[in-house]
C-alpha cells in the first residue's frame, strides 16, 4: 500500500517538540496511532512533548518497502525498544518515507497510518504495536500460560507469575497453569518464580482482545546466588543480594541424607556450626555457631517455624526432618535487626511442608535398625522410625497432615527415648489476601539412663542405683501468617504464634538408696512464649537499573514460665503426691521491638543492605532504656568468563537479654542477690566479610572471615561474704570471636561430587571484671569450643543409586575433667586447689557416615544409612558422656 509523505509529517516537524498527545491524536483522528502509556487501569494519552524518545529526528529513505521494515528502521534510528507481532500490522502492507530532521513521532504517524494500531508504552521506557481498540474504547487483555520443570516437564504448582511493576500476578494451580486478566494493552515484563528455582523473564505484548499465551519452563537454581530465601530480609531476596553468610538445606537435601535427628543436618556440613553428639544426654539438642557469646556456655542460635518464634532450640529434636521443606541459617549477630533478642549467634529458620496440588499425595518412611554398644553385655539396641504426610489443594486452599515417631532403645542402662510428633498447616486466599495456619504437637519420652561411666560410684548411694526416673517432654506450637498486598508494591504481614515446653523428669519408683528414701523425685518445667510480629514493606523498581524495599515492624513478645522441684510420695508405680517442694520460680517478662530495614539493588549487581532496631525489655533495669541493634551490609556479584564472583561485608549488633532476678534480686538459701537497676542486655557486635565463587556447573567456594565481640556479659559477684552472702549481677564480661568459614564444591566427573567445609574459631577472654570470681582468666580459650572443625562428603548418583560418606572432623578443645572432679567429690581424692586446676584438653576426632539408597521401583526407595561409621567411642563434649557406637538403619521411602 504505497504512501507520499502526506501534510501530516510536514505539520509534526514543525509542532512536535510542543505538541500534546491529544493534539497529536486529533491530527491523525481516526487514522494514525495514538500514544499511550501503560497505566494501572487503562492505557493514557502520552505527552509527546515531554517525551524525549518521540522528539528525537531521525533521517529516512524509505522507498515502497515492507511496513514491518519501515517500522524496524524507526526503531534502530532512535533505539526505541519496539515490540510487536506481526499480525498486528496489515499483511502486505508498504511504505515509502523519505525525510530529514523528522521525530519518531511523526515518522511512526507516517508509517502507521491506517494501520490500526496504536503504540503503547510501559513504565520502563519499552513500547509496543498493539491492535487499536474499537469505538475509541481501550478494552483489556489477559495473558495465560503454564509453568513447568524445565527437566522433568512437570507442572509447578505455587510458582508466582508477576507482571512485573504493575498490580498483575497470579499463582499456578495444581496443573502448573496460571491466568492474569484484565491487563491493560501494553508491553511487560513477565517473571515466573518458585523456591529452588531460577527465576525466569518474558517480554509480553497485550493487546485488547485476543488472549496471549506464555509458557515459562524453570530451570533449578544454577548456582545458590539465585535461591530466593527471606531470613533476615523479610521479604523474598535472592542470596546474591544478602551481605552475610546464609545457608540453605532443602527437603531433597534432608531426604538425601536420610538423618532421625535435625541436628545432624549440621555435623561437618555448615562452617562454623557446632552440633555435638550429646551421647546419654541426647534428650536436649545443641547448635552452636561462630564460637561462644556467653561466659557460662556456648549460646544458641535463635529458632523460628513457620515464623513462630520457638521457646527454646535444645528440643528441635522433637521436630521430624521429613516435615520440613526448607532451613535457613545465618551466621552472626546481623538478622538481629528483624529477629531481636537472643539473635547474636545467629538465626535459624524452618519452613514445615506444604500442600499444592488438586491430587493427595502421600509421604512417607519406614525403617528400623541397630545401635551397638560397648556399655551393656548385649551387642546392640534396636532402633526404629516411621512417619506419613498426606498433602494436597488447589490454587487457593492447601493442607499438609502428618504425624511421626522415632524411637531408641536401651544401649546403656535404663535408657530409652521415644519422640512423637504430630504437625500440620493449611492455606488458603481470596484476591490479595492470603492466611496461613500451622501447628505442631511433639513429646518424648525418655528414660534416665544409669551411666556406665559414673557406676564406678556405686559405693555412693546416690549413684549406687539406677536412678529409676522418666523425663517428659512436649512441645506445642501454633502459628497463623496473614498477608495482605492492596497494591503490586505494598506488602503487610501479620503473623502471631505461641510455643509451649514442657519438661519433667519424675521417678516411677522408690529407689531406697537409703533406709528412709522411699519418695519420688520431681522437676517440673512449664515455659510458654507469645509472639506477634507486624510488618509492613514496599518493594518494587525505580527505574531499570534501580531496585529496593523498605520494611518497617514492630515485635511484641511475652514469656511466662513456672518450675517446681520436690519430692512425691508415692501412691501408684510412676504416680504420687507433692510431699515436699525445694524450689519453686514463677516467671513473667515481656519484649518490645521496633524496626526498619532497607535494601537497594543497583544494575542487579551491587546491593545495599542497613537497618535499626530499638528493643525495650521487663529484664532491663529500670535506669538502663532501649537497645540499640544496627546493621548495614553490601554485597557485589560480577561475572568473569563464565564464572560468578559475589563480594560482600557486613556489620551488626545483637542482644540478649539479661533473666529476671539480675534485675529485681531475691534470696536463696545461698544468700541474697542484690537488685541492680542498671543492668543491661548482653551484647554481641562485629564484622564478616566474604567472596563466593561458583563456577559454572563445576565447582563453587565460599569463604567468610568473621571479628565479633561479644560484651556486657553477665555474671554473678560476690559482694560481701557474709553470712549471709550477698552477690549482685552485673554485666562484667567480654568475650572475643574471630575465625574463618570455608566452604566449597566439586563435580569430579559425571556423577560423582565432592564437597567440603573447614572452620578455624578463636574464642578468647578479652575482659573480666575485678570481682569476677570464676575460673575464667583473661586470654583463655572459652571451653568447649574447638579451635577447627572440618567436615567432607563424596557423592554419587546414577543408575538409580546414590551414594555417599561424609567425615565430620573436631579439633581439641578444653573443658573440665569430670571424672577427676567426681573423684573429688564423691572419693574423697585431694581437691586441686580451684576449679581450672580440673581443666584438660579433649582430643580430637573425626567420624564418618555412609548412606546408600536405591529406587526400587515407582514410589518406592530403599536405603542403608550408618552414623559413626568406625564405632568410635570418641568423647564430643565430656568425659562423661557416653556416646553411642555405630548406629545401623536401613529402611523404604515411599511417595505416590
Amino acid at each position: 500500500m504505497p504512501r507520499r509523505v502526506c501534510w501530516i509529517s510536514l505539520a509534526l516537524l514543525a509542532l512536535a517538540p510542543l505538541a500534546a498527545a491529544q493534539e497529536l491524536s486529533d491530527s491523525a483522528a481516526g487514522r494514525g496511532p495514538r500514544f499511550l502509556l501503560a497505566a494501572t487501569l487503562h492505557p493514557v494519552p502520552v505527552d509527546i512533548g515531554r517525551t524525549p524518545v518521540l522528539r528525537q529526528r531521525i533521517s529516512l529513505d524509505l522507498g515502497d518497502v515492507p511496513l514491518k521494515e519501515a517500522v524496524t528502521a524507526i526503531a534502530q534510528q532512535s533505539g526505541l525498544e519496539l515490540v510487536y507481532s506481526d499480525d498486528v500490522l496489515p499483511p502486505g502492507a508498504r511504505v515509502s518515507l523519505r525525510a530529514e530532521g523528522i521525530t519518531v513521532a511523526a515518522a511512526l504517524t507516517d508509517v502507521l497510518t491506517d494501520a490500526d494500531v496504536d503504540v503503547v508504552f510501559s513504565r520502563n521506557g519499552r513500547a509496543a504495536l498493539v491492535a487499536r481498540a474499537k469505538a475509541g474504547v481501550l478494552d483489556s487483555g489477559s495473558v495465560r500460560g503454564r509453568v513447568t520443570d524445565a527437566k522433568s516437564e512437570q507442572p509447578i504448582v505455587g510458582a508466582s507469575v508477576v507482571l512485573v511493576g504493575t498490580r498483575w500476578r497470579a499463582t499456578t494451580d495444581e496443573n502448573g497453569q496460571y491466568r492474569i486478566a484484565d491487563v491493560a494493552p501494553g508491553t511487560y515484563t513477565l517473571t515466573a518464580s518458585r523456591i529452588g528455582y531460577a527465576k525466569q523473564t518474558r517480554t509480553v505484548t497485550v493487546g485488547a482482545g485476543p488472549e496471549v499465551s506464555v509458557d515459562v519452563a524453570l530451570e533449578t537454581a544454577a548456582t545458590a546466588l539465585e535461591e530466593v530465601v527471606v531470613t533476615g530480609t523479610i521479604v523474598p531476596t535472592q542470596v546474591k543480594a544478602l551481605p552475610s553468610p546464609i545457608t540453605v538445606i532443602t527437603a531433597e537435601d534432608i531426604r538425601a541424607k536420610h538423618v532421625q535427628r535435625i541436628e545432624q543436618l549440621f555435623r561437618g556440613d555448615v562452617p562454623g556450626v557446632i552440633a555435638p553428639d550429646q551421647g546419654t544426654s541426647d534428650d536436649i539438642t545443641r547448635v552452636y555457631t561462630r564460637g561462644g557469646s556467653d561466659l557460662g556456655g556456648l549460646g544458641a542460635v535463635k529458632t523460628y517455624v513457620d515464623g513462630v518464634e520457638v521457646r527454646t532450640s535444645s528440643f528441635l529434636s522433637l521436630i521430624d526432618p521429613s516435615s520440613i521443606e526448607r532451613i535457613e541459617l545465618t551466621r552472626g549477630p546481623q538478622a538481629s535487626t528483624i529477629y531481636g533478642s537472643g539473635a547474636l549467634d545467629g538465626v535459624l529458620q524452618i519452613f514445615t511442608k506444604k500442600g499444592s496440588a488438586t491430587r493427595p499425595i502421600f509421604d512417607g518412611r519406614v525403617a528400623g535398625g541397630a545401635i551397638q554398644t560397648q556399655w551393656l553385655s548385649k551387642d546392640a539396641a534396636p532402633s526404629y522410625l516411621g512417619n506419613a504426610s498426606i498433602s494436597g489443594g488447589d490454587g487457593s486452599f492447601s493442607y499438609n497432615v502428618g504425624a511421626g515417631r522415632n524411637y531408641k532403645g536401651e544401649w546403656v542402662s535404663e535408657y530409652r527415648n521415644a519422640e512423637t510428633n504430630v504437625y500440620g498447616s493449611v492455606a488458603g486466599g481470596r484476591g490479595s489476601v492470603t492466611a496461613e495456619l500451622s501447628g505442631r504437637l511433639s513429646w518424648a519420652a525418655y528414660g534416665i539412663p544409669f551411666n556406665p561411666l559414673l557406676q564406678r560410684y556405686s559405693d555412693v548411694p546416690a549413684l549406687s542405683k539406677p536412678f529409676q526416673t522418666d523425663g517428659n517432654y512436649q512441645d506445642e506450637a501454633l502459628g497463623i501468617t496473614v498477608r495482605a498486598k492492596p497494591t503490586p508494591h505494598w506488602q503487610h504481614t501479620v503473623t502471631l504464634g505461641v510455643d509451649r515446653v514442657l519438661q519433667e523428669f519424675a521417678g516411677r519408683a522408690p529407689r531406697f538408696t537409703t533406709p528412709a528414701d522411699s519418695f519420688l523425685s520431681l522437676f517440673s518445667s512449664n515455659y510458654s512464649t507469645s509472639t506477634v510480629l507486624y510488618t509492613t514493606t514496599l518493594q518494587g523498581g525505580l527505574s531499570h537499573w534501580l531496585a529496593g524495599s523498605v520494611t518497617a515492624g514492630v515485635n511484641l513478645t511475652s514469656t511466662k514460665g513456672t518450675t517446681v522441684q520436690g519430692t512425691l510420695a508415692p501412691v501408684t508405680e510412676g504416680s504420687g503426691s507433692l510431699a515436699t517442694v525445694f524450689f519453686a520460680a514463677h516467671s513473667l517478662g515481656g519484649n518490645r521491638g521496633y524496626f526498619s530495614q532497607a535494601q537497594l539493588g543497583f544494575a542487579d549487581a551491587l546491593f545495599l543492605t542497613a537497618g535499626l532496631r530499638a528493643e525495650n525489655n521487663d529484664a532491663y533495669g529500670q535506669d538502663y532504656g532501649l537497645a540499640w541493634s544496627p546493621r548495614a551490609g553490601v554485597s557485589y556479584v560480577h561475572r568473569l568468563a563464565g564464572v560468578m564472583l559475589k563480594v560482600r561485608g557486613s556489620y551488626g549488633k545483637s542482644i540478649r537479654a539479661p533473666a529476671a532476678s539480675a534485675r529485681i534480686g531475691g534470696a536463696t538459701a545461698g544468700g541474697i542477690i542484690l537488685p541492680n537497676p542498671l543492668i543491661g542486655p548482653e551484647s554481641q557486635h562485629g564484622v564478616d566479610a566474604g567472596v563466593e565463587v561458583y563456577a559454572g556447573d563445576w565447582g563453587t567456594l565460599q569463604a567468610t572471615y568473621y571479628n565479633q565481640t561479644a560484651g556486657d556479659l553477665i555474671d554473678r559477684l560476690l559482694l560481701e561474704p557474709g553470712p549471709p552472702a550477698t552477690f549482685q549481677y552485673q554485666n562484667i564480661g567480654q568475650i572475643k570471636n574471630k575465625g574463618l568459614e570455608l566452604q566449597g564444591s566439586l563435580d569430579v566427573v559425571r556423577g560423582i561430587t565432592l564437597g567440603g567445609t573447614y572452620t578455624i574459631m578463636n574464642s578468647k577472654v578479652q575482659r573480666l571484671s575485678p570481682a569476677y570470681t570464676g575460673a575464667l582468666q583473661v586470654g583463655d580459650r572459652l571451653l568447649n569450643i574447638p579451635q577447627h572443625t572440618a567436615g567432607g562428603t563424596l557423592a554419587y548418583s546414577g543408575g538409580g543409586w546414590t551414594a555417599s560418606v561424609g567425615a565430620l572432623h573436631s579439633g581439641s578443645w578444653i573443658n573440665l575433667d569430670y571424672a577427676a572432679y567426681y573423684d573429688y567429690a564423691y572419693h574423697q581424692a585431694p581437691y586441686r586447689g580451684s576449679l581450672r586446676a580440673y581443666w584438660i584438653t579433649y582430643p580430637s576426632f573425626t567420624k564418618l557416615r555412609l548412606v546408600v539408597s536405591r529406587h526400587v521401583a515407582g514410589a518406592v526407595t530403599a536405603f542403608v544409612s550408618t552414623d559413626n561409621l568406625t564405632d568410635s567411642y570418641a568423647y564430643e563434649t565430656y568425659n562423661l558422656a557416653a556416646p553411642p557406637g555405630r548406629t545401623t538403619t536401613a529402611g523404604l521411602d515411599l511417595r505416590f
